[in-house]
């Protein structure tokens, strides 16, 4: 049975009000954030200076922390990290894609998905190219999953007449130390 390496870091839940101000800043600005891009439909604020999930930088911070932390490299690293929001409406989708190269070629070490506000229905799933898939217990509001960036993964369309908002990131590892 295909599974991808992953890991489920905790159970991390916003305050509801403050997602759906993100939320709702994203769907407000649709038409704006609107890209000529062919992997998503969803709304995102990939691609903009104006990121309403800003208001979750000191959260990420601990979060990030957190990761590098539980994936042992804490203590031997510097780092960087980004992270942007994505809004699903009914029928949004995003297709098979990885973090790899997101932050320039061989920079980019570990992605991770915050389920802000999910529906019940698991959408999230990491894909191979042999044709199997593998969807993740944890996806419930809240859960937070840490991966490598090559790992192949993708949001199946919405269509659960749930708004979904999730915040995706990659963390860059800028320098290694010695472990003597």
């Amino acid at each position: 049975m295909y599974k991808p390496p992953y890991w489920f870091l905790k159970n991390y839940k916003f305050d509801q009000n403050e997602i759906d101000r993100v939320k709702n800043n994203l769907l407000e600005r649709k038409e704006e954030l609107a890209q000529e891009i062919s992997f998503t439909n969803s709304v995102t604020s990939f691609f903009t200076n104006k990121k309403p999930e800003s208001i979750f930088l000191e959260r990420y911070k601990k979060i990030v922390e957190e990761i590098t932390r539980s994936a042992g490299i804490y203590n031997f690293c510097r780092y960087d990290f980004f992270y942007w929001a994505q809004v699903y409406e009914d029928g949004h989708e995003h297709i098979p894609h990885h973090h790899a190269d997101a932050m320039g070629p061989n920079n980019n070490q570990i992605s991770f998905v915050h389920f802000l506000d999910t529906p019940e229905k698991k959408l999230f799933r990491f894909v191979d190219g042999a044709g199997h898939s593998y969807y993740p217990e944890e996806q419930k509001s809240g859960d937070i999953i840490y991966f490598p960036s090559w790992a192949w993964h993708q949001v199946m369309g919405n269509d659960t007449g749930h708004v979904r908002v999730a915040i995706a990131g990659n963390i860059k590892v800028t320098q290694f130390s010695d472990l003597v």
